[in-house]
């Protein structure tokens, strides 16, 4: 059974595409799109091209464009200093073959070029902007960027490789506002983004495809942050971040505060008893009686939260005076804190990296330089008092 669709607007857009080159404005007709041919080189060799090259290994900008009717569509290059080539591609997005439909491959730095060709219903064209290069006749010059090579006929004074393409063709042969469901993305947005031209919310989580996009959300996805509650229910029902698993930040998914403990997933501390709720639920304490609280350090995230570079990471709630202790570990696990049995940390073979003393408020700070090969990992740590064997609990933290 599908919930009534409700239309709201919240973040930035994402877009997922069907070719992973294609990384530029989408392409609609009677519209006119800027650009910058600064992408890498992935497309290399043309099998089509008027006249034909074949190797172009500079850079390129990739744009996707929605056939949506039969007719012929026509695309010019302008606006550009350097020598640019255009290319159509098929739905395929291979240059090498007969995915390769049409180029225009004038010689000379910002002459205009053109391509004419067919659309069919439903099919997905891919309009390439190519930086010139003769693959014999380029040298490495160890350039950064993607002007790491100098092509025959590449004027490197043309700076970013700005261009503007214009798409002409008849009304509703190639998007142009065709809205066919009426969730706010034109039919040739969907083909690129892979929903339902047809249907206003793809994925069936309340929330049509155009604010789903318009969110930041996955219009593919009815759970986008995977927290166990659909997008619908997370923005109507509960109020909670459907971007982020554990809105409140206590250590508990909201789905298992809303189903499993019942506590409220916008407050980290149900009870207010000075225990958050992820860490009632570890030591076994009632969330809803603040009575019986543990009160424990609480170790922040780390800043900047880098690998190869000093991270900083702040404790709170510790005792005043008393000397706190860091301990991290790149696997879970479960090990006795030294000298305090028997209590636990959450990681195997904890590693002590710094101590400090916790001031008047109880805040302590402790500095250690992250090792590069903790980069895009997740990172065990806790913080404990050595004299009282008071230990927070153990967290993850994502180092970039």
């Amino acid at each position: 059974m599908h919930r009534a669709v409700v239309s709201l607007v919240l973040f930035l857009p994402t877009a997922a595409m069907a070719c992973p080159f294609a990384t530029e404005a989408s392409l609609t007709c009677g519209a006119a799109v800027t650009g910058e041919a600064m992408g890498p080189s992935e497309l290399t060799d043309y099998t089509c091209g008027d006249p034909w090259i074949g190797a172009q290994p500079g850079p390129e900008s990739v744009h996707a464009l929605q056939c949506d009717a039969f007719g012929t569509v026509e695309v010019r290059l302008s606006d550009h200093s350097c020598d640019l080539d255009l290319y159509v591609l098929d739905d395929t997005c291979d240059p090498d073959g007969f995915g390769c439909l049409e180029g225009s491959t004038n010689a000379g730095n910002g002459f205009a070029e053109s391509v004419v060709f067919d659309c069919v219903p439903g099919a997905t064209r891919y309009v390439v902007v190519e930086v010139f290069g003769d693959e014999d006749a380029g040298i490495d010059f160890g350039l950064p960027g993607p002007w790491g090579w100098l092509f025959g006929g590449l004027d490197l004074s043309c700076g970013d490789g700005s261009y503007t393409l214009v798409v002409d063709g008849s009304a509703g042969v190639c998007g142009g506002g065709v809205d066919s469901d009426g969730d706010g993305l034109d039919d040739s947005e969907e083909a690129v983004l892979g929903t339902d031209p047809s249907n206003v919310d793809t994925d069936d989580d309340g929330i049509d495809d155009g604010s789903e996009v318009a969110a930041g959300l996955d219009p593919l996805d009815l759970d986008s942050d995977a927290d166990g509650l659909d997008d619908g229910s997370e923005h109507f029902v509960y109020a909670t971040d459907p971007l982020l698993a554990d809105t409140d930040g206590d250590g508990l998914d909201d789905a298992t505060e809303v189903f499993v403990v019942g506590t409220d997933p916008l407050l980290a501390d149900t009870d207010g008893g000075g225990a958050s709720d992820g860490a009632e639920d570890r030591d076994g304490t009632d969330p809803f009686h603040p009575a019986d609280d543990i009160l424990r350090p609480v170790l922040t995230a780390p800043v900047p939260g880098l690998a190869g570079v000093w991270n900083t990471w702040t404790v709170t709630g510790a005792t005043p005076g008393e000397s706190v202790s860091l301990v991290l570990s790149a696997r879970s696990g479960s090990e006795t804190v030294p000298g305090c049995a028997p209590e636990t940390v959450g990681m195997d073979g904890p590693r002590p990296v710094g101590d400090a003393v916790a001031d008047g408020s109880g805040e302590a700070s402790i500095a250690f330089l992250l090792p590069d090969g903790v980069e895009a990992k997740w990172v065990y740590a806790a913080a404990y008092e050595a004299g009282t064997c008071r230990v927070s609990a153990t967290e993850t933290f994502w180092i970039d």
